[in-house]
């Protein structure tokens, strides 16, 4: 069954380009592991969700997430984020009991932005 895995982070002050790079190499890396299907790097710049950017992925099963996340480099990596952050990113592995599929929407929601990492396998 496939799985979400979202990561927000909010950077601490001055750090928000080396955050948003590790995001990126991060983004890379896991685009070419086995069972990922889709990425997106958000970023979400209002109070609410207190100026955090961060990664969406969707895997083919749970044991595809687990296996990339658990990867020397990913840990290497995630221990960068974890050095500048104001706190501790967020993370939520999330399991997909429906699917809908239609035209992306012409824009994003206000105050929201992603890009698209398409699969490395061309899914």
């Amino acid at each position: 069954m496939k799985v979400l895995r979202t990561t927000l982070v909010h950077p601490s002050e001055g750090r928000e380009e080396e955050v948003q790079a590790v995001l990126g190499q991060l983004g890379e890396h896991i685009s070419a592991q086995p069972g990922f299907i889709d990425g997106y790097e958000v970023e979400c710049d209002h109070d609410e969700c207190d100026h955090s950017i961060g990664r969406v992925t969707v895997w083919a099963t749970k044991a595809d997430a687990d296996r990339a996340a658990n990867q020397e480099y990913a840990i290497a990596l995630w221990a960068k984020l974890h050095h500048w952050a104001q706190s501790a990113h967020q993370e939520h592995l999330l399991e997909v009991v429906g699917e809908r599929h239609g035209p992306a929407p012409a824009a994003g929601r206000r105050g929201t932005r992603t890009r698209h990492t398409p699969s490395a396998l061309g899914a």
